[in-house]
């Protein structure tokens, strides 16, 4: 017998209201019970296609090598950007006896280093700037901007075969050795992409260089890579 028809024998032959009201009260349940199976079902399907969207735009972001442009960021002037480009916009120098070596292909900067000694220098050389924009060969000087000049760096890095520390660094045009503008400096162990960022505020009324130094290498034969590097400028 249904619980259907065991409501309608107990209506007709005068079964007190408890005996229904309870069969009432277990009618109900095992309808809410189905309804939430169905609403968790519902939820670990949305859940699902969720993780399958997010890894697939992550697969797309690691074939083509760049990222969606971040809407905080459309208050600043991009200055250069690696994008994805095999351009080699940059003047390499080993100092301290360093033996490294820069290759660009697809945006992606590699430095690879014989040895750990001293530190191999990366000085970009193009820079897109003015209005309008030209390419330059250092970031000129502009005193019609209100306070600090304003600049951020922003990559994606990581280490091949072992431990490096890379700064970047902002340094004046006519700076004397070791003397820089602002730096930061970051020790990079993963061997998988690691977002980094740097804001710098600087006088306006200096030509100045945006540089990478390659230091303090743990093992011959390593690498550090780069990609998806950005110099911008904040519109004053």
């Amino acid at each position: 017998m249904s619980l259907t028809d065991f409501l309608q024998f107990a209506a007709s032959s005068g079964v007190g209201g408890v005996v229904v009201a309870l069969a009432n009260h277990f009618l109900t349940k095992r309808k809410t019970s189905a309804e939430i199976d169905k609403l968790n079902a519902d939820t670990e399907l949305t859940k699902a296609q969720a993780r399958q969207i997010t890894n697939s735009l992550n697969d797309l972001s690691d074939k083509v090598g760049y990222k969606l442009p971040d809407v905080a960021h459309s208050t600043e002037t991009t200055i250069y950007t690696s994008a994805d480009s095999d351009r080699f916009d940059f003047r390499l120098l080993n100092v301290d006896n360093a033996e490294g070596e820069l290759t660009v292909r697809s945006g992606v900067l590699s430095i690879s280093r014989a040895n750990t000694a001293g530190t191999t220098q990366i000085w970009l050389e193009k820079y897109k700037y003015g209005e309008p924009a030209e390419l330059r060969k250092l970031l000129p000087k502009n005193e019609n901007i209100s306070g600090t000049r304003k600049l951020r760096v922003s990559c994606e890095i990581k280490a091949v075969g072992g431990e490096h520390t890379i700064l970047f660094i902002i340094k004046g045009e006519k700076a004397p050795l070791g003397e820089h503008m602002a730096t930061k400096r970051e020790r990079i162990t993963q061997g998988e992409w690691m977002p980094i960022e740097a804001y710098f505020q600087v006088s306006p009324g200096q030509n100045c260089f945006f540089r990478i130094d390659d230091r303090s290498v743990s093992k011959p034969g390593s690498s550090v890579q780069i990609r998806n590097l950005v110099l911008a400028e904040k519109k004053s």
